[in-house]
């Protein structure tokens, strides 16, 4: 039903779109030849729009699926301090597997950098030891949206 929802939305704005861009274009064309091509212009601006709408409206629909299916709307962050260094956390569950997935953000004194994990294995090294909040939340998000895109791409 969503689905739905998403593409009239898409076709509607986009067709209204379409309407705006083509009153735009009329600009162009001489004033004795308006009546002539108003109709034309109008007619094809708006159906491109609403094909276009109708797609990303389509995409957008397919998309919130994966996200629920994933698990991904769950998603539970928090940040702690330890020390002088932040640590940020993210934990969601696949309601379908019942697998747990849990990203750690934080500074490694062992290697001396600022790494994330995924499930107690390293997924990047950011190749700084940089372990302020700043930087440790831009760099947990940034890999966090890049995993929640790996897993979207890996389902159909």
């Amino acid at each position: 039903m969503k689905g739905i929802t998403y593409a009239l939305g898409g076709i509607l704005i986009g067709g209204f779109c379409g309407l705006i861009f083509a009153g735009g274009e009329m600009n162009y064309v001489k004033k004795s030849q308006r009546g002539t091509f108003s109709p034309i212009f109008s007619i094809v601006f708006a159906v491109v729009g609403g094909g276009i709408g109708l797609g990303i409206g389509i995409s957008k629909a397919e998309d919130e699926r994966k996200t629920k299916a994933l698990g991904l709307d769950n998603i539970n962050s928090t940040k702690l301090k330890e020390g002088r260094k932040w640590f940020y956390q993210s934990e969601w569950m696949n309601p379908s597997t019942n697998e747990k997935y849990i990203l750690k953000t934080f500074y490694n004194k062992q290697t001396d950098n600022t790494i994330t994990t995924l499930n107690e294995e390293l997924h990047t090294n950011h190749h700084t030891n940089s372990g302020s909040e700043k930087f440790v939340s831009k760099a947990h998000f940034d890999v966090l949206d890049v995993v929640k895109s790996n897993l979207k791409n890996s389902i159909s």
